[in-house]
């Protein structure tokens, strides 16, 4: 078992979590996210997303940004309920080359996100180095409805 070299939570300042979180310059995408959530080990949030209507991708709420997460949690909830949500984003996707879509055509949350990509190499099954793209988000807006969305998150401190 490998030592666990975190810093201890409480010496975590906001700069030193994001010079580990966002390592490359930012940008913004628009998403929808997908029912169900998980966690890590850390204790960030991860949600799966469809980017542009056609590539799915997990996004990371990680560190302090994780506590800021609770509408979108909430939302899940009343999507497994089967509650319907206040602007369902309309999830049609191309039929063309399947093998290019994971196809999703459900409930979904509009989202838009500023964050930054990363690639982690990880090992797969038959121990091949594969690696992952995961998007981690500083800052999102959240729109349920007309009017402005409501923002969450924080840029990154540098």
């Amino acid at each position: 078992m490998m030592p666990d070299n975190r810093l201890d939570p409480a010496l975590v300042t906001p700069s030193y979590e994001d010079a580990g979180l966002f390592k490359y310059d930012l940008c913004s995408l628009n998403l929808s996210l997908l029912p169900g959530v998980r966690r890590n080990a850390r204790a960030d949030y991860i949600f799966d997303a469809m980017i542009d209507g056609k590539y799915r991708a997990p996004i990371f709420f990680a560190g302090r940004r994780a506590r800021q997460t609770f509408l979108m949690l909430d939302a899940m909830t009343r999507m497994a309920r089967g509650v319907p949500l206040a602007d369902p984003a309309d999830d049609d996707l191309p039929d063309s080359n399947p093998d290019m879509y994971l196809a999703y055509d459900g409930p979904s949350i509009p989202l838009q996100v500023n964050g930054a990509w990363r690639s982690p190499v990880i090992e797969d099954d038959q121990g091949f180095a594969r690696p992952m793209h995961q998007f981690i988000a500083a800052v999102w807006t959240l729109n349920a409805g007309p009017g402005p969305g409501m923002q969450f998150g924080a840029p990154p401190v540098r």
